[in-house]
Parts: structure tokens; C-alpha cells; sequence
């Protein structure tokens, strides 16, 4: 877009120039002309076809005089390339029609010439700075999703942890309970049922049998207690993730789509589906890649499903 303004630019000074200086018949043909050539070269990104183009309008410079006065906008598409030697070649068109051109026609030329290596070189420097300035804008943008990931997968990792270390405290817990208070129960009720047989006081029986009515119904709250907790303290997304994360002969995708808390046997009955499916992809296939989603299981080998 740049080019395109500095070329609109140098059109209508070397117009001016033209309209002022030349009152031919034919003046509208070095208009045309220089018109068909700048805008060719301004649609090809090739640069030996811009240098051909250039290389065309110095001949026409030679059969049409007038032509030169639009020279300046065709250099300025070869300005600042490799071959820019060859705007020098500017100078055959003007001696062979120095004659013909006036005092004021050479010197705006000229002047427009040296004005439109200017605007190109400008307009380099400034498509150069924008191209590196996108270019920074967008690095910056790929390190701040980078980040925004980093931090994302962080967070993920630090539920996960607290997940785990939750469930872990509970079960430590509830095996505590298990082992200390339940044991202390079972044995407080042995020795009540003991004393029951050896006490002949009815009284005293009855006091003996409400103790251990009383003890009886904690221990069985205790244990309604415990089996919740168990239950609660294996996660099942966290056990099937332990386990895929674990399995190394070949990729998984995993998918997890259950939303209800299923019940503790029918957590281990699904991990130990899933550890003998894996196991079994392990020793009976040549799997690739393993899909797995709502309760289905999918493996692949060499692009091909089985």
C-alpha cells in the first residue's frame, strides 16, 4: 500500500510536468504507456520481470521522446534490488533525445528521479520495520499462550495433587479407624457377650445387654462410616488417569464422561477391566494408538481400526 502512494505521487508530479511541457497530438500515448508499464510492474513480485519492464520503457524512451518524463516511476520499481546498476541506462534515452527534450524537462526529471529513489528507499525501511514489528507482535503472543498454558497445565497439576493427597489423608483415615476403634469395639463387645454368660444377675444382664445393643449400633455406624469414606477416597477419574499415565507400549487418548459417583465395587470392577484390556493390547496386538470414551475402547495399528 505504501508503494502504491509513492507511486501515485510520482504519477501526478511527472503528469504535471508532462501536460505543462508537451502539446502534441498524440500526448496521451506516453500516458497510456508509462501507465501499462508501472502498473504491470507493480503486479509481478519477480524481479527480473520488473527489470524487463524497465528495460522495455528505455526503448520506448528512444522512439518516444516524451516518454522520458514518466521515467522516474519506473525506476522507482528497481530502485534499492540487486541490478540497480542499470537505472544508468536512464542517460541513453537522454543523450539520444537531448535535443529534443528541454532545459526543464531534464531537470525535473531529474529531480523526480532522485525523489523517487528516496520515497523507495523510505518506504523499504518502513515495510521492513512493520514486517519485524508484526513479526515481534506475534512471537510475543505465541510466549504469552505459551505462558497462559504453562500456568493453565500448573493449576491443573496443583488440583490434582491436593485431589490426591485429599483422598490419600481419607483412606489413611478410615484404615486408622478400621484398625484401632473398630478392633477396640469388637473386643469390648467379646468381653460383654463373655460376662453375659457368666452373669447370673438379671440386673445386671440387663445392663450388660443394653451395653452391648449400644456398642453393636456404633460399631455398625463406625463401619457404615468407614465403607463411605473408602468409597469416597478413590477417585475413579484419578485411578483410570494413574493407570493410563503408567501404560508406555503405545499412545492413549482418554476421554472421561462419567458424572455420577458409581459405588466401590463397581469402581474396581471397572480398574480391573481396564488393566486387563491394556493388558491384553499389550501382549496380543501391535497397537499404535489406544481411544478410549464412554465406556468404549478402540486401538489402532498403522492407520488400520480393529
Amino acid at each position: 500500500m505504501l508503494e502504491i502512494h509513492d507511486k501515485i505521487l510520482l504519477f501526478l508530479s511527472c503528469i504535471t510536468l508532462f501536460l505543462l511541457e508537451i502539446q502534441e497530438v498524440y500526448m496521451i500515448i506516453p500516458i497510456i504507456l508509462a501507465l501499462i508499464i508501472t502498473c504491470l510492474s507493480t503486479y509481478s513480485d519477480d524481479r527480473r520481470l520488473k527489470l524487463g519492464y524497465y528495460l522495455i520503457y528505455i526503448a520506448l524512451c528512444l522512439l518516444i521522446p516524451e516518454s522520458f518524463i514518466f521515467l522516474p516511476l519506473i525506476i522507482y520499481d528497481i530502485a534499492l534490488y540487486d541490478y540497480q546498476i542499470l537505472v544508468f541506462l536512464s542517460v541513453v534515452p537522454l543523450f539520444r533525445n537531448f535535443h529534443e527534450l528541454n532545459l526543464s524537462i531534464i531537470l525535473f526529471t531529474i529531480v523526480f528521479t532522485i525523489i523517487a529513489w528516496y520515497l523507495k528507499l523510505r518506504t523499504t525501511a518502513a515495510v521492513r520495520f512493520l514486517y519485524e514489528y508484526n513479526e515481534l507482535r506475534d512471537t510475543t503472543k505465541e510466549l504469552a499462550i505459551l505462558q497462559e498454558q504453562k500456568n493453565q497445565s500448573l493449576l491443573e497439576n496443583q488440583d490434582y495433587e491436593i485431589n490426591l493427597a485429599t483422598l490419600n489423608e481419607r483412606n489413611r483415615i478410615s484404615k486408622e479407624i478400621h484398625d484401632n476403634i473398630g478392633h477396640l469395639l469388637s473386643r469390648s463387645l467379646i468381653q460383654i457377650g463373655a460376662m453375659l454368660y457368666v452373669t447370673k444377675e438379671e440386673i445386671t444382664k440387663d445392663g450388660l445387654t443394653s451395653l452391648k445393643e449400644s456398642l453393636s449400633e456404633g460399631m455398625d455406624s463406625i463401619r457404615n462410616s468407614i465403607h463411605n469414606m473408602h468409597n469416597e477416597s478413590i477417585d475413579l477419574y484419578t485411578s483410570i488417569d494413574a493407570i493410563v499415565k503408567e501404560f508406555t507400549f503405545c499412545n492413549i487418548s482418554f476421554e472421561y464422561d462419567i458424572k455420577s459417583n458409581p459405588e466401590l465395587k463397581l469402581k474396581y470392577s471397572l480398574l480391573a477391566i481396564i488393566k486387563e484390556a491394556l493388558s491384553n493390547i499389550m501382549k496380543h496386538s501391535n497397537a499404535s494408538t489406544i481411544c478410549g470414551w464412554n465406556g468404549h475402547s478402540e486401538y489402532y495399528r498403522q492407520g488400520e481400526k480393529f
